[in-house]
C-alpha cells in the first residue's frame, strides 16, 4: 500500500475512533446532568417536607445522590481510559450537589 494511501486510511480510523471517544464522553456528561438536575429537584423537596415527610425526602435525596456518584465514577473512568487523569476538571464543570444530611437527625 503505497504511502500517502495508508496516511489517508490512518486519518479515517483515527477520525471514527475520536467520533467514538466524543460520544461516549457526550453520554458520560449527559448521566451527568440528568444526576445533577435529580439532585436539585430533590434538594427542593427536601427542603419544602415538613417534619413528617422529612424522613421520605432525605431518602430520595440520597438515592439521587448516589445516581450522582454512579453518573461521576462512570465519567471519570472513560477519562482514565483516554489517559484524562486529572479529574478536578470533572468537578469545575458539573458541579458536586452537597451530600445528603444524615436521616437520624432530622
Amino acid at each position: 500500500m503505497p504511502r500517502d494511501a495508508r496516511e489517508a486510511f490512518h486519518d479515517v480510523i483515527e477520525q471514527e475512533l475520536n467520533a467514538e471517544r466524543a460520544a461516549v464522553l457526550g453520554k458520560a456528561g449527559r448521566k451527568m446532568e440528568a444526576a445533577l438536575a435529580e439532585c436539585a429537584q430533590a434538594s427542593e423537596v427536601l427542603a419544602a417536607a415538613g417534619p413528617e415527610h422529612r424522613p421520605a425526602a432525605i431518602d430520595g435525596y440520597r438515592a439521587a445522590f448516589r445516581r450522582y456518584q454512579d453518573a461521576r465514577m462512570g465519567l471519570c473512568i472513560y477519562r482514565e481510559a483516554l489517559g484524562l487523569n486529572d479529574h478536578r476538571r470533572v468537578d469545575e464543570i458539573f458541579r458536586p450537589p452537597p451530600p445528603p444530611p444524615p436521616r437520624d437527625k432530622a
